[in-house]
């Protein structure tokens, strides 16, 4: 029985019924093609059987260009990090997107620096009221381009220096010891409630504002601030070299607040709201 092809004219009721009956039965014969059923009753006509010729020709083409193509392997290794949510480290070549070399007189709100840490995460060093800052923050794409979020941090030069001397190498053995099941409890005070922290059942790096509840004696964290995965946290090491040599007279007059004059005995460390923030109003 021939299948009979009708001519219909498209308005505004759509597509005549026959068409459509039509259709489905050209998507059947093709299914059953792509199944490697080729011996289907000769119950179409020329048209049809030229479409299912062509078809069945795009199939073998595709197939051995697919044999052509390098497939990834996942390894058993490979699962774990999947697991974890980590993402693919990023080039180095591709990680600095927009950089400048250091002007002699640097202005507020120009960006230095954009370094990419993966998902839309990068790493800006600006200058605002005069005050230099390093923003790890989240951005968003829209019509018009990239912005950042309020998701996100900003650290002075001197919080920046301690993640960097203080805590980023023993961050980095906690992750290891995190990916072989052992237990991690790790926070590091940044200065003025600002912390570096990892906890077993979290595969992330928080840097975060805390705070001391009223009525409490231990802080609390704040949705101020990010949480980096495991693979932007290695990123976030290029971007440190980098910003090293961007600001690299800035970075020379940094002196922690433990190492001034003030904090020789235990009473200034005490009255110090950087490094006492909490507390400092009780000395």
């Amino acid at each position: 029985m021939k299948t009979k092809v009708t001519k219909t004219v498209e308005g505004s009721l759509g597509r005549g019924r026959k068409t459509i009956k039509k259709e489905v039965k050209d998507k059947l014969r093709r299914k059953l093609l792509v199944d490697g059923k080729t011996d289907l009753p000769n119950t179409c006509d020329a048209n049809t059987h030229t479409v299912e010729t062509r078809f069945q020709q795009s199939i073998t083409e595709q197939t051995e260009v697919n044999k052509t193509l390098p497939t990834k392997v996942l390894h058993v290794e490979d699962l774990s990090s999947v697991n974890q949510g980590t993402e693919e480290i990023i080039p180095e070549d591709k990680l600095i997107e927009n950089c400048m070399s250091l002007p002699t007189q640097i202005q507020d709100n120009v960006d230095l620096c954009c370094i990419h840490l993966g998902d839309d995460r990068y790493v800006v060093a600006k200058q605002f009221n005069g005050k230099m800052m390093i923003h790890i923050r989240q951005y968003v794409r829209n019509k018009r381009g990239l912005y950042p979020s309020k998701v996100g941090i900003g650290l002075d030069l001197e919080k920046w220096l301690k993640l960097d001397l203080c805590c980023y190498r023993d961050v980095s053995e906690c992750i290891e010891s995190y990916k072989s099941n052992q237990n991690v409890d790790y926070r590091y005070h940044l200065g003025e409630n600002v912390n570096v922290s990892i906890k077993t059942g979290f595969p992330v790096v928080h840097i975060r504002k805390w705070f001391l509840p009223e009525g409490q004696e231990s802080v609390v964290p704040t949705r101020k601030g990010i949480a980096l995965t495991f693979a932007q946290w290695y990123q976030l090491r290029c971007a440190i070299d980098f910003v090293a040599q961007l600001l690299k007279e800035q970075l020379a007059t940094v002196t922690f607040c433990e190492l001034r004059d003030d904090h020789l005995n235990q009473m200034g460390f005490f009255q110090c709201r950087r490094c006492n923030p909490n507390h400092y109003m009780d000395y």
